[in-house]
């Protein structure tokens, strides 16, 4: 009798043990469920489904709160407020993919500010909802604080070397960024070099930021002795949303040897590069943003690279130098 009742408890014990691991492997992971309770939490939850009716924006003072803004500034924050030029909404908007007309989702909602607060020009944003006359529409109230946009940095000062860059990286309030850079050195030839680049980091609603830039301020990758001009044009798209369905990028160069003396008689060259990518995120057009599967996505992507020489260095013994080969 005893040793039946072992038996059955062993067996209870194993029912039990099975049903727990069948529960673990078919119930949804804690992370989602997190996620989920963050977003049932979400003041907007309570709207899902409701259609977009307006999208109305507010900014925040450089210096103040986004969550008080009645907070005062001083006097150092007025001057930069002076100075400093707000997003303009148009830019702002580019960056929205919840559109005027859209069923709201929460998920999407929190996407999007996410986007927001990584943009490089935004210190903080937050979509807050409001009800309207209408019972089956909602509007947005899209809030954000920009940073300081004015910068710059200063490498090193001497009698023979200074290296100094400035940017806006919010130029004008567009969305946009330019740099321009300076160096000179007395080891150098020529002593004096420059840099200017310029991006966009939204073209027409696309989600693809373009970059032009020109520089000679690089040591050369190539040969020692010579230094680097470089005219290139980078265009990139990466997922700015879970539901992006591909992503990709070009980037198209042209690479000339700077430098007098020996070194650039004999070796000096040029070349152009190409560079392109792209990329499919699997299943992207059926997902759902309430539904957890859509955190797990899968990616695939191609690459191709290619530099051609439009003149090498002179050629010496019918040999060329060995970076070249």
């Amino acid at each position: 009798m005893l040793a039946q009742d072992t038996i059955t408890k062993k067996q209870t014990r194993w029912q039990r043990w099975k049903q727990d691991a069948i529960k673990s492997i078919y119930t949804s992971d804690p992370v989602d469920k997190a996620v989920a309770a963050v977003a049932s939490e979400h003041p907007a939850q309570k709207h899902t489904g409701k259609f977009i009716r307006h999208i109305f924006f507010s900014q925040v003072p450089y210096g103040g709160s986004i969550f008080d803004t009645s907070k005062r500034s001083n006097a150092l924050q007025r001057m930069i407020d002076e100075i400093h030029i707000n997003t303009k909404k148009d830019a702002l908007r580019s960056f929205l993919f919840l559109k005027k007309g859209d069923v709201l989702d929460v998920y999407a909602l929190q996407d999007n500010e996410r986007l927001l607060r990584d943009l490089p020009f935004i210190q903080d944003a937050k979509i807050e909802t409001f009800t309207t006359i209408y019972p089956d529409s909602v509007d947005l109230i899209i809030t954000t604080k920009d940073v300081f946009s004015i910068g710059g940095d200063i490498r090193r000062i001497s009698k023979t070397f200074a290296a100094a860059n400035l940017y806006d990286q919010n130029f004008l309030g567009r969305a946009q960024r330019l740099q321009f850079g300076f160096l000179y050195d007395e080891k150098r030839t020529p002593t004096l070099a420059g840099e200017m680049s310029y991006t966009k980091y939204n073209i027409a609603n696309t989600f693809i930021a373009l970059q032009l830039r020109h520089a000679a301020t690089a040591n050369s990758t190539l040969l020692g002795g010579l230094y680097d001009r470089v005219t290139e044009l980078n265009a990139n798209r990466g997922l700015y949303t879970t539901k992006a369905t591909w992503a990709g990028g070009v980037r198209v160069a042209q690479h000339t040897s700077v430098g007098n003396g020996a070194a650039a008689d004999t070796l000096s060259y040029q070349y152009r590069t190409g560079d392109v990518w792209y990329g499919v995120n699997l299943g992207a057009r059926k997902k759902q943003y309430n539904d957890s599967s859509y955190r797990n996505s899968k990616f695939i992507a191609i690459r191709y690279f290619e530099r051609r020489f439009v003149y090498l260095p002179n050629v010496q013994n019918n040999k060329f130098p060995q970076t070249f080969y």
